[in-house]
């Protein structure tokens, strides 16, 4: 059985409803967390809500959210302090996919993918920020290989997760003497939902799509997911800020 190593401590965990972020939420709930679940799907949030405080004894609260909204993701950070009073770890995974060739990218696209992947990140972490101060918490935000290596037909999906990677690292840098670490996690090809549901584009050239295959042969899961993210937000990683994490198969290994 897990140790319960999150027992008092207070998580956010945005797109917890499905994917890496209800992974997450599952794991964290095993290990004792109280959590606050933020996603824009309300209803399958308050099931899992539901879910994790009965099948683990702890407290859990379903807050449904619009991540490309300014106001929605103030509200979100406050309903948390609210219900729990205090804010121990914020974990940033909400986001969506989209790909296709480059000059098919439109303005509305581009858009979306900006504002709920790159802004909403900034409006909840904003807002977060004094109270993870007064915890001395931590900060995990979520990237993607694509942020680190370049991946055809993802151009402006990786440019919102290329600009986190920075957007942590400055913060990690700029918050480390008050006690708040920051790290980002970069996931390779992992079997979610948002993956299955995302058409392929016409027209690809399969050997530059081939290149960013994991090595390892094999799609991960949310659960690999969950387990790097449980590590870097708690006192085993006390000594870790600013680093970047690779969960992906040895995808961006050589």
């Amino acid at each position: 059985m897990t140790d319960r190593r999150y027992e008092g401590k207070v998580v956010l965990v945005t797109g917890a409803a499905a994917g890496i972020g209800r992974g997450v939420a599952e794991r964290l709930a095993t290990e004792g967390a109280t959590l606050a679940l933020g996603d824009v799907q309300g209803d399958r949030l308050e099931a899992l809500a539901r879910d994790l405080e009965a099948q683990h004894g702890i407290r859990a609260l379903a807050i449904r959210y619009d991540a490309g909204d300014a106001d929605s993701c103030r509200s979100l950070v406050d309903q948390t302090i609210a219900a729990f009073g205090k804010l121990d770890v914020l974990m940033n995974i909400a986001g969506i996919l989209a790909w296709g060739h480059f000059t098919e990218t439109d303005d509305a696209t581009w858009q979306r993918l900006m504002r709920i992947n790159l802004d909403g990140v900034f409006y909840v972490t904003r807002h977060a920020m004094p109270h993870l101060i007064a915890t001395k918490g931590a900060i995990i935000n979520t990237s993607s290989t694509s942020g680190l290596t370049g991946h055809p037909y993802y151009v402006a999906y990786g440019a919102t997760k290329g600009a986190l990677i920075m957007f942590s690292k400055a913060l990690a840098v700029e918050y480390v003497k008050q006690g708040v670490r920051v790290n980002v996690i970069c996931p390779g090809a992992i079997e979610t939902e948002i993956t299955k549901d995302v058409p392929h584009p016409e027209g690809i050239d399969n050997e530059l799509w081939h290149r960013i295959f994991p090595k390892a042969g094999v799609s991960g899961t949310s659960q690999d997911m969950a387990a790097a993210y449980a590590y870097l937000a708690s006192e085993e990683a006390r000594y870790v800020t600013g680093a970047v994490l690779s969960v992906d198969g040895g995808m961006t290994a050589g």
